[in-house]
C-alpha cells in the first residue's frame, strides 16, 4: 500500500527473528510498530484517526465495501418505520430506501419505476405507502392493465431487481458492492438485461456524464455460463481457481493461493511476449468447467491447458532468444 509515493503506508520487517508491522505516517518520521504475533486485528483496523490519514481513509472506504445476498423472503416484508433507510442484511429495509427516496425527490421514485419496467416490462410504477396502524412502508407495484400488487406478491427475479434499481437511483449508495450469484431467480432471456443493471451500478470514468457522480463499483461472483457469456461484460470476466505456490521460507510442502487471471474470446490468441496475457482461459473453456458435472476432472483439464500455454510460451522464446 503506497498511496503514490515510493516508501509504503504499511510494511512488514523483521528484526531478530521477530516480525512487525510497521504503520507509517504521510511524512518520513512517525510511525506505529506492532509485533506481528501478538496482533489481535489488522493493522488498517488500528488507524482510527487523521494521525494516519491514508490509512485512516482506506479504513474508512474498506469499511463502506458491502456484501449483497439478496434474499426474497427478506425483501418481500414490509419494513418499519423506525427501522434504517439503508438496505440492509438480504435486502431489509428496501421499503424505507424507496420511501427516503420519494421524500427527498419523487422524480427519483420515478426514475426507479422506469429502470424497472425496462427489466420487467409487466411492472409499470413502484409505490411505496404507509401503513400508520402497523407502523410500516409497503411496497406497492402497479401493472400495465393496472392491478396493484404489494411486495408480498412479487417474483423472487422481480424483488431482486427492484433492490437493484433503487440502489442505482439511490443518491447516498456509493462504494464497492459484492453481489453473490446476480443471475439467481433471472430467466435466461433476461439475463441482457441483468448486465446491463449491473454495469449501470457502476461509475464509468471514461464518460464525462458521470463527473461528480458518487464513486460506485461492482465484483460479482457467479457460476452461470450463460452470465459470462454476455458480449457486454466478457471484457470484465476473471476466472478464480486454487493454484500450488512454492513457501518462500523455504518450505517444502507446496502452498495454495486463489490466482484470478482473464476470460478471453476464443478467436483471440495471447499476445506474446507479455507472460500474464498467456495465463488466461478463453471463454469456451470456462463454459465447459462450468457446465461439467465433474468438477475435479474439469479443473484438471483447465490446468493442463495452462501448463501446456506457459511450456509453448517459453519454447518459443527460447527460440527468439538463443544462448
Amino acid at each position: 500500500m503506497t498511496g503514490g509515493r515510493s516508501s509504503p503506508f504499511i510494511s512488514t520487517k523483521k528484526s531478530r527473528q521477530e516480525a512487525f508491522l510497521v504503520l507509517h505516517q504521510d511524512g518520513s518520521s512517525g510511525r506505529r510498530d506492532v509485533l506481528a504475533s501478538q496482533a489481535e486485528r489488522t493493522v488498517l483496523s488500528g488507524a482510527r484517526n487523521t494521525e494516519f490519514p491514508h490509512a485512516f481513509a482506506a479504513a474508512e472506504e474498506m469499511r463502506a465495501w458491502r456484501l449483497l445476498h439478496l434474499a426474497p423472503e427478506i425483501l418481500r416484508q414490509p419494513s418499519f418505520t423506525r427501522a434504517p433507510e439503508k438496505l440492509g442484511e438480504g435486502g431489509r429495509n428496501l421499503a424505507n430506501v424507496l420511501a427516503r427516496i420519494k421524500a427527498a425527490d419523487p422524480l427519483l421514485l420515478a426514475d426507479v419505476s422506469r429502470d424497472l419496467s425496462n427489466h420487467l416490462p409487466e411492472a409499470v410504477r413502484i409505490d411505496v405507502k404507509e401503513d400508520p396502524a402497523a407502523g410500516q412502508m409497503v411496497i406497492c407495484a402497479q401493472t400495465e392493465d393496472g392491478r396493484q400488487f404489494s411486495s408480498r406478491a412479487l417474483s423472487d427475479g422481480a424483488l431482486r431487481a427492484l433492490a437493484l434499481v433503487t440502489l442505482r437511483n439511490d443518491p447516498e449508495h456509493g462504494g464497492l458492492l459484492c453481489f453473490e450469484n446476480p443471475e439467481n431467480s433471472v430467466h435466461p432471456s433476461r439475463l441482457k438485461g441483468l448486465t446491463q443493471l449491473l454495469q449501470d451500478l457502476t461509475t464509468d470514468f471514461s464518460s464525462s456524464d458521470e463527473e461528480g457522480a458518487p464513486l460506485r463499483q461492482v465484483i460479482c461472483n457467479t457460476h452461470s455460463p450463460v452470465f459470462i457469456s454476455h458480449p457486454d461484460i466478457l471484457s470484465h470476466v476473471l476466472f478464480a481457481h486454487l493454484a500450488p505456490y512454492a513457501d518462500p521460507e523455504g518450505n517444502s510442502q507446496l502452498q495454495t493461493a486463489t490466482r484470478m487471471v482473464p476470460v478471453i474470446p476464443d478467436p483471440l490468441q495471447p499476445a506474446l511476449p507479455i507472460p500474464e496475457e498467456v495465463q488466461s482461459y478463453t471463454l469456451s473453456e470456462v463454459l465447459s468447467y462450468l457446465q461439467s458435472a465433474d468438477l475435479a476432472t474439469a479443473r484438471s483439464h483447465l490446468g493442463a491447458h495452462l501448463a501446456h500455454d506457459l511450456d509453448s510460451f517459453t519454447s518459443e522464446g527460447e527460440t527468439e532468444n538463443p544462448d
